[in-house]
C-alpha cells in the first residue's frame, strides 16, 4: 500500500491547531465492576495467559482479566517514550524538526527496520523518529529518540505518571543484548548495535570478530528458546498490567478535556500518533465506522496488543479501548509464538479468534451503514495483484507525479469479479478532490465463513492519490469487500472465489 504523497507526522503535528473536546457522555467505568473476559479459557490450553480491558468509554459496556499481571509486552512500552517525548517537544525543549544523525552504531538489523542499512548517514527528525517507531514500530529510532531525552528522562516520565504495575522502559537493542549474555557473558562488552545485528540477522563483521569473539558465536534455534525463556524469568524490563496501560490510556484521554496547556496539546498529538498504525489482529471485526489507534508488540512466546477507536476522522478522544496481553508459559511448546507477524502464529491466531467477542462487546448494536457512492472515487478496480502491478509499479517507483498514467492503466484493465483460492485479491483505487483535508480510509474483507479482515490508512495535505491493497483469498464462495472514507461506507462489492481443484 502506497500513497500518492506522503509527508511525516511531525509536519501534519505542526499544522494541527489543538481544539478543546467536550466529553460527550464519557463514563470512567470502575475497571473492578466489569465481568470476567474469559479469553485465557478460549485459549483451550494451560500455558497460555490472557490480560485484557475492553472498555466502551461512553456505555461501559466491557471486560477485564488478569487486571494486576504483569505481562512482557516487547514494544508497547514505546508509548511511554513517545508520551515523554511528546511532553517534551509541548514544552518546547525538544522540536519535531530537530535532526539527528542515523549512524551505523545504531543499526540493528531487522529485516524490517525502516532505519535500516540503506539509510546509515541520513539525517533525521526526531518528529520521523517518533512516527514510525509508533506506526513501524521501529527500534533503532526509539533507540535514538531515547537516546537524545536520555534513558533517566523517560523513566522519570514514568515514574511522575505514580501508576502502579509499569516495569522499566528500555530499547530493544539493550534487550537484544541482554539476551545474548545468557549464551556467553562476553556479550556484556559488546556494542549494543553490533548484538541486535548478530541477534536478528547472524550478521556478523569485524566489529564483533575478534574484537569480541575469536571466533563466531553459534547460537542454534534452542540456544533462542532458552535464552528468551531466562530473559523473561530474570528481568522486568518492558512490562506492565492490564490495569496500569488502561490507567495511562484514560489519563492522556482525560488531558484532552483540561484547560488549554502542554498537556492538552501533548495528549492530542499522542492519540493522533496512534491512529496512524494499522489495525491488529484484535481489532479486526471491529466495523468499519470506527478508526483505530494501536501499538502492538511481539517476541517470542508473547504478543500485545494496545488499541484505541475513535467515532470521527476530527475528534481524538477514544471512544475504546482494547487491551490485550497473551503470553506462553512454556517455552519448549513445538507452537511457540515468534517475534513475526506470521498470521500463523498461535497466539497472532488467538488474538484474531477473540476479535469477534471484543467487537460484540463494545459495539452490540452494530448494523452495517447503507452505501453512499462518493465523488472523490474516480477509479476503483479489483484484479489479482500480478495485473494490478503492471500499472502499480511503475507508478510506485517514480516521483508519484504520475497519478494521470495510473489512472489511464486502470482504465485499461478488465475489472474481474471471479477469482481463484490463492490468489491475491487487489483494489486499484484513484481518489481526486480530497481538497487537502485529512482522509481516512477502512477496507474491510469478509469472508464467506464470516471472517473479517479489516485494514485503514490516510492520506494528509493532499487533493488527488492513488492506492493498492492486496488480500489473499482462501475459501470458495462470495466475498464481500467493504470500503469506507472519512467511516463513511462509500463502496460495497460481492466477489466470486472458485477453488480449481474441486
Amino acid at each position: 500500500m502506497t500513497a500518492k504523497h506522503r509527508i511525516t507526522l511531525c509536519c501534519l503535528l505542526l499544522l494541527l491547531s489543538v481544539t478543546l473536546l467536550t466529553p460527550a457522555q464519557a463514563q470512567f467505568t470502575n475497571l473492578d465492576t466489569l465481568s470476567n473476559c474469559n479469553f485465557s479459557a478460549l485459549a483451550g490450553r494451560d500455558d497460555i495467559q490472557v490480560g485484557a480491558v475492553i472498555l466502551n468509554l461512553e456505555t461501559g459496556d466491557g471486560c477485564t482479566e488478569n487486571l494486576d499481571m504483569l505481562f512482557p509486552v516487547a514494544s508497547v512500552p514505546k508509548l511511554f517514550v513517545l508520551g515523554a517525548y511528546l511532553e517534551k517537544v509541548s514544552l518546547n525543549e525538544l522540536s519535531f524538526t530537530q535532526q539527528t544523525v542515523f549512524t551505523r552504531d545504531y543499526w540493528m538489523g531487522g529485516r524490517s527496520d525502516t532505519l535500516n542499512e540503506s539509510r546509515i548517514g541520513d539525517l533525521v527528525t526526531l518528529g520521523e523518529l517518533s512516527e514510525i517507531m509508533i506506526a513501524r514500530s521501529d527500534n533503532a529510532a526509539t533507540w535514538m529518540l531515547m537516546d537524545e531525552m536520555g534513558w533517566s528522562s523517560v523513566q522519570a516520565y514514568v515514574d511522575r505518571l505514580g501508576i502502579d504495575g509499569i516495569g522499566t522502559v528500555i530499547p530493544y537493542s539493550e534487550v537484544d543484548r541482554l539476551k545474548l549474555e545468557f549464551l556467553d557473558e562476553q556479550w556484556a562488552n559488546v556494542p549494543n548495535g553490533i548484538a541486535s545485528r548478530f541477534y536478528r540477522r547472524r550478521i556478523v563483521d569485524e566489529d564483533l570478530v575478534p574484537t569480541y569473539f575469536n571466533s563466531v558465536p553459534f547460537m542454534s534455534d534452542s540456544d533462542r528458546r532458552n535464552i528468551n525463556e531466562q530473559y523473561f524469568t530474570t528481568y522486568d524490563f518492558n512490562t506492565i498490567t492490564p490495569r496500569a496501560m488502561a490507567e495511562y490510556i484514560f489519563w492522556q484521554r482525560e488531558n484532552l478535556f483540561t484547560a488549554p496547556s502542554s498537556q492538552a496539546t501533548a495528549a492530542r498529538w499522542f492519540f493522533n500518533t496512534m491512529l496512524l498504525t494499522q489495525r491488529q489482529y484484535s481489532t479486526q471485526a471491529l466495523p468499519g465506522t470506527t478508526i483505530v489507534g494501536a501499538k502492538n508488540g511481539f517476541d517470542y512466546g508473547l504478543r500485545a496488543e494496545v488499541n484505541v477507536t475513535v467515532p470521527a476522522v476530527d475528534a481524538y478522544a477514544p471512544q475504546t479501548i482494547i487491551i490485550i496481553f497473551a503470553r506462553q508459559t512454556d517455552f519448549s511448546a513445538d507452537d511457540l509464538q515468534r517475534p513475526s507477524n506470521s498470521e500463523n502464529g498461535v497466539l497472532n491466531q488467538l488474538l484474531g479468534e477473540l476479535s469477534v467477542p471484543i467487537s460484540q462487546t463494545l459495539y452490540p448494536s452494530f448494523i452495517p451503514p447503507v452505501v453512499n457512492r462518493s465523488e472523490n472515487i474516480v477509479k476503483m478496480i479489483f484484479q489479482t495483484q500480478e495485473e494490478v502491478n503492471t500499472c502499480w509499479n511503475p507508478f510506485a517507483t517514480s516521483d508519484f507525479t504520475q497519478l494521470n498514467v495510473l489512472e489511464s492503466c486502470f482504465n485499461a484493465m478488465l475489472d474481474k469479479t471471479f477469482f481463484e483460492v490463492g490468489d491475491n485479491l487487489s483494489l486499484g483505487l484513484i481518489l481526486r478532490g480530497l481538497d487537502g483535508s485529512d482522509t481516512r480510509l477502512v477496507l474491510i474483507y469478509t469472508a464467506p465463513d464470516g471472517r473479517q479482515f479489516s485494514y485503514q490508512t490516510q492520506w494528509f495535505f493532499t487533493g488527488d492519490a492513488g492506492f493498492t491493497w492486496n488480500h489473499p483469498v482462501d475459501q470458495a464462495g462470495i466475498w464481500t469487500v467493504d470500503l469506507y472514507i472519512n467511516l463513511e461506507r462509500v463502496s460495497s462489492r460481492l466477489l466470486q472465489v472458485e477453488d480449481p481443484e474441486q
